[in-house]
């Protein structure tokens, strides 16, 4: 996504720094959650502990995992792949603007793959009118998840002028839902990847108070 992006701006003759500044902006833009299968992978990575793993196995527990600014965090565990493939959708379905969403599945054939199919239709009932391209994740991200995982890469763009807020910028006046009158944003506040997410749900409405 971003390569291509990166891509279409160079040819439409954007400079080195306008094309860095763009993908800055979409990083934070870009959520990639997953399920796992075998919890044998994260212990070995440091992020669960033997007794996790081994507790987990044998309850079958099936956690789902976000990975945020290079960090795999645990989001929720569940006990069956259906509802992984729920819980998926459900994380999905939250965004206000989707503008793309892929599913990453393993490069290995197994049975976690069968499962893309069901995932696809549930997204097109979630999203009526998208398309859901499906690639195999990396051998990077296999070392780390394990080749029995299933997950999905979503893109939500701010429209406007709020789609030039980078991650870690101050915007200096309060955000505030013109709406309902919501401050979203207190002024020089950092911005962060949950801010950002309640900007997007609110951007139809959002204007700048400069008292």
């Amino acid at each position: 996504l971003m390569v291509k992006a990166a891509a279409e701006a160079a040819d439409r003759g954007r400079s080195l720094d306008e094309i860095v500044r763009l993908v800055r902006g979409l990083l934070p833009h870009v959520y990639l959650v997953f399920f796992v299968e075998r919890l044998d992978y994260l212990e070995h990575g440091g992020r669960i502990g033997p007794a996790q793993a081994l507790l987990g196995t044998m309850l079958q527990i099936k956690p789902l995992l976000l990975i945020e600014d290079g960090e795999i965090v645990s989001m929720e565990k569940v006990r069956t792949r259906l509802q992984a493939v729920e819980k998926l959708v459900d994380f999905v379905a939250e965004f206000a603007r989707v503008q793309q969403v892929v599913i990453l599945q393993s490069p290995v054939n197994n049975e976690i793959n069968d499962l893309v199919e069901e995932l696809t239709t549930q997204l097109g009932i979630a999203l009526p009118g998208k398309k859901f391209e499906s690639i195999k994740y990396d051998p990077v991200l296999a070392c780390h998840l394990g080749p029995e995982a299933l997950g999905v890469v979503v893109y939500e763009m701010l429209t406007g002028a709020l789609s030039n807020i980078l991650l870690g910028e101050k915007i200096p006046l309060d955000v505030v839902n013109a709406e309902t009158g919501e401050k979203i944003i207190p002024g020089n506040r950092k911005i962060t990847k949950t801010l950002l997410r309640k900007l997007a749900a609110a951007s139809d409405h959002i204007e700048i108070d400069p008292s």
